[in-house]
This record gives C-alpha cells, structure tokens and sequence, in this order.
C-alpha cells in the first residue's frame, strides 16, 4: 500500500510540475486553440498589398519594418541591414544560450515591376496577389508559428534567428555574405518558400547553371559566296543538337537541358558572322555538373562547319545544387511524424528549381524547404495561396521548432537539460 501511495504521489507531482512547466510540444497544442488566424490574412493583406519588386528599395523598406514591428513585439532583437543597390535586409535574434541554433529564411522581393498593382484579394478559401505564395505567405506562415511559440511560452526555449532578404530573385547577390556568414554557426536553416502541390517540404534542389555558347564566321552576300560558307548560325545549330545530346545521355542522373535564347545574323540575305545562345542546365551535384561541363568543353572546341570558330562560358550568377542528404531527410520524416500527429499530410519532394536553400546547403549548413503554404502560378498575375494550407502550416511548423528545441540527435550534440539551463 506505501507504493501504491507513493507511486500516487509521484504522480500528482509530475502533473503538478508538467502544468508549470509543460513540455514544448505540449505548451504549442495547448496554445492551438488561440490561435488568431484572421490576424494572420490581415498581416498577409497588409505586406502583399505593399508592391515590393526587387528594384522598389522602398517598397521592400515599408515591408521589412513591418516585419521590424511583428519581431520585436515577439522579444527579437532586430536590425535592417543596409546595402547598395538593393533594399535593406532584416535580421532578428532571440538567442539562448546551449539551445539548438535555428535559423529561419524568407525574403520579400517579388519579381514585378514597381509601378504594377500587387492586386490582394480574397476568393473563398484562396488568396491572390504578387508575391502571396513567393514568397510573402511563407514570411507569414513564419511569423504565425513564432506568435504560437510565443503565446504558449515554448519560444523561450529556442535559440532563433530570422534573414528576411530583399534581393533573392535576383540571386542574392548582396545578401550572399550573410549566408556565408551564418551557415557556420547554425544548427538548422528552415527555408520558407511554397510546399509540394500534396504538401511535401523540400530535401533537394537542383543546381542551375547558364551556358553561354557564341560561334563566329565569315560575313558574305547570300548569292555571291561559292564553296564552303562560313556560317555562324548554322555552326550554333549543329552545336545546339551536339549539346543537347551529351545532356539528354545524363538526363537519368538528373540532368536537365534547356535552350532560353537564340540571337544571330543581320539579315536573310547576308551569311551570319555571329551567332548565340543562352542554354540552361539544371543539376543534382557538383559531381554530375563536372562530367557535363568537360563534354560541353570537348564538343565546343572542334568546329563542324570548317572556318568557324565556338566559345563557350558559363553565366557567373549561377546557383549550386542543394544534394539530398541523409539529415535532411531526418528532418522531413520528423515533419512526416508530427503531420501524422497532427492531421497534417506531409510528404518530401526534390525540385528543378533553386532558392536561397541552395546557397545555404553550398555553405554547409543543414536545410529544410518548403516549409511555406502551398500555392501556384508564381512569378504572375494568377499567384496564389491556399489558406487553409497556411493555417496547417504554421502548426506544423510551431510543433518542428518544439521538438528540435529538444531532439539532441537531431544535432549530433548532446543539449543540456532544463536544470541545467
């Protein structure tokens, strides 16, 4: 009977101790029933409605100080970087000390025009806009899992820092340095751009790279030139079919060939003396890139029309790829674990094509994509978001940050516990 007694008494302890200090997990579902998602379509409305292309600084100025606003009423330390050519960046910090180093990435440039319309509206369960699911409604979904976090007091338990980039449609080309600057020192990077059409995050991306391929001949009148003609658009033709065929004999291991443009000739009654194209390559790793870069190499160098001459080189704004590793896909069944939890479908996917994922996997730190709504028809005027994704979303999300807040294996480290704390 003194076991039984005392087995009681333990009991009520645990739940005496759990109630005022619940588990991470616990505190966030406790805190679902709080949550406040028509606060959320407002912020979405009020930072979609705001036209920020990468070239309007000021556009994406008005849009980082509401993300300034909504971070620091969280109990982040926030500050917009400034840089030239380009609107500020934000970064926020929330850090404690021991805990896994979080880092969650967003960016609010968009791809239109400055002087175009953003166009937010609402229509039954969907929204529409510029930028609503590239990628403003993934910022928001971030911000709606760090608000259930912190409502339920499990934000405390996190070591967080958010990058809020202005120019990644261009390919980041002056946040780049951030990037470098943070892989090192975090522990996990989550990237919020759309989810899977079934609502599959993102465990690889390809890489991208443009070949730019010029051939050179000898200018001459249509009907006077005897013999050979030294035709420059018609030597790019033959390298254009050569290429093609030494990426398609790669395209099992993920390669991906794409003429985007063709310039060439003055005039049909005059031989071309130049020509070029623009060629996009899509690639699973450095690995498979290198074997196809050496046969692009080895093709462009002998000349099928004779007196014509090939260059090739490759665009410098290129992106690696983002390889598939076994710790990424830790983190998606993880994800898969708490959907099932949760009611929650979640999946994992890999993707054609690039985002700062990339840049951040290329540095060496853990990723995890497509952590955002799902969505469709980016980059035009029919772009738009689910709402009950980014509900689901942001739930999905709160419980993932709990449980790597405590998932020392996750790591490769062992975190130390709350006493120790």
């Amino acid at each position: 009977m003194k076991g039984c007694f005392r087995a009681i008494i333990l009991v009520k302890r645990i739940f005496i101790l759990r109630t005022m200090y619940p588990h991470p997990l616990q505190q966030v579902i406790q805190s679902r029933s709080n949550f406040d998602a028509e606060g959320l379509l407002e912020l979405l409305r009020e930072v979609v409605s705001i036209q920020s292309g990468t070239t309007n600084t000021e556009g994406i100025r008005k849009v980082q100080h509401i993300g300034q606003r909504e971070l620091e009423s969280l109990g982040f330390h926030v500050q917009l970087i400034e840089v030239d050519n380009f609107g500020p960046h934000l970064l926020a910090e929330r850090l404690r000390p021991g805990r896994p180093n979080i880092l969650l990435d967003g960016h609010v440039d968009t791809v239109f025009p400055p002087d175009s319309n953003p166009n937010f509206r609402i229509e039954g369960s969907t929204c529409f806009g510029q930028g609503v699911i590239d990628m403003k409604g993934g910022n928001i979904c971030m911000l709606g899992a760090l608000r259930q976090l912190h409502r339920s007091g499990a934000l405390d338990r996190l070591s967080v820092r958010v990058l809020l980039v202005s120019d990644e449609e261009v390919g980041s080309p002056s946040s780049r340095f951030l990037i470098e600057k943070f892989a090192p020192q975090v522990d996990i990077v989550l990237v919020f751009e759309e989810a899977g059409a079934c609502g599959e995050v993102v465990v690889g991306r390809s890489g991208i790279q443009v070949a730019e391929v010029r051939t050179s001949g000898v200018a001459g009148h249509a009907g006077n030139v005897k013999g050979i003609r030294r035709n420059a658009i018609e030597e790019l033709s033959y390298k254009i079919c050569a290429l093609r065929e030494a990426a398609y004999s790669l395209a099992d291991e993920g390669i991906l060939f794409s003429v985007g443009t063709i310039t060439g000739g003055i005039a049909h009654n005059v031989i071309a003396d130049s020509a070029a194209c623009a060629i996009n390559i899509r690639f699973p790793d450095g690995i498979v890139f290198d074997r196809l870069r050496r046969m692009f190499e080895s093709i462009t160098s002998i000349p099928h029309v004779p007196g014509t001459r090939t260059s090739l080189s490759w665009h410098p704004a290129g992106s690696p790829a983002m390889p598939v590793t076994e710790r990424a896909l830790t983190i998606a069944n993880l994800c898969t674990e708490i959907g099932l939890e949760a009611g929650i479908s979640v999946g994992s996917e890999t993707r054609g094509g690039s985002s700062n994922a990339n840049l951040w996997a290329h540095h060496g730190a853990l990723v995890l994509d497509g952590l955002g709504p799902i969505g469709g028809d980016d980059h035009s005027e029919r772009e738009w978001m689910s709402i009950p994704t980014l509900i689901s979303r942001v739930d999905l999300v709160s419980r993932l940050l709990a449980k790597l807040s405590i998932r020392e294996d996750m790591f490769g480290r062992r975190l130390p516990t709350s006493e120790e704390l």
